[in-house]
C-alpha cells in the first residue's frame, strides 16, 4: 500500500527521506572512526561515493542499505588519505552537494526545514554546518520513524483475515 501511494503521487515521504539521511550519518559515525585490528594500521574510512542511487530503503523493515562501496579510501590517523588527497571532509561535501541535490529535486520544502545549504560550504564552515544538519535530520527522524511504524502496523492488521479488513482499508484512505 505505501509503495502504491509512492508510486501514485511520484514523491517519497518524508519519513523515508529522514530515514535515509539518518542511515548515511550512522554510517559515517562508524566508518570515519573504524580502527583497523592489530597489524592492520588504518584509522577510518572514506565512502568517497555519496549517491542517492546508493541508497535503499526498505519498506517492510524500514532499513536503509547503502552500497557501492569501490571508492572506499583507508584513511591514516589524522582522518586524510596516504597520499593526503582526500579526508573525511571529502565524504561530507558529497554528503551536502548530492543529498542538497536531491532535496531540491524531491522535496523543496523539506530541504528549507532542515535549512539545507544552497551551495557548496567553504572548508571553514563545514563543521559547523555538518552539526547544525546532524541535528535538525535526528530530531526529524526521531519525530517521523513513529509514524512509519504506526504505519507498517496498520498494514500488517490489513494483511491479516477479518471482518473490519474492508473498513479499516477505508480509514486509511485520503
Amino acid at each position: 500500500m505505501l509503495l502504491e501511494r509512492i508510486q501514485d503521487s511520484g514523491t517519497l515521504p518524508v519519513a523515508v527521506i529522514y530515514a535515509c539521511l539518518h542511515a548515511i550519518l550512522a554510517v559515517f559515525e562508524t566508518i570515519h572512526e573504524a580502527k583497523g585490528e592489530a597489524g592492520e594500521p588504518f584509522f577510518g574510512l572514506l565512502w568517497n561515493d555519496v549517491k542517492i542511487d546508493h541508497v535503499f530503503w526498505n519498506p517492510e523493515n524500514g532499513l536503509v542499505t547503502i552500497i557501492d562501496w569501490g571508492n572506499t579510501i583507508l584513511l591514516e590517523a589524522d582522518g586524510a588519505s596516504r597520499n593526503r588527497r582526500h579526508s573525511r571532509a571529502d565524504d561530507w561535501r558529497q554528503f551536502i552537494e548530492e543529498m542538497g541535490r536531491f532535496l531540491q529535486q524531491n522535496a523543496p520544502e523539506l530541504a528549507k526545514t532542515l535549512e539545507w545549504p544552497e551551495t557548496s560550504v567553504s572548508p571553514d564552515a563545514l563543521a559547523a554546518t555538518i552539526q547544525r544538519l546532524k541535528k535538525r535530520i535526528v530530531a526529524g527522524h526521531q519525530k517521523n520513524s513513529g509514524l512509519f511504524k504506526e504505519l507498517q502496523e496498520t498494514q500488517a492488521q490489513l494483511t491479516q483475515p477479518g471482518l473490519d479488513a474492508d473498513q479499516r482499508l477505508a480509514e486509511l484512505q485520503p
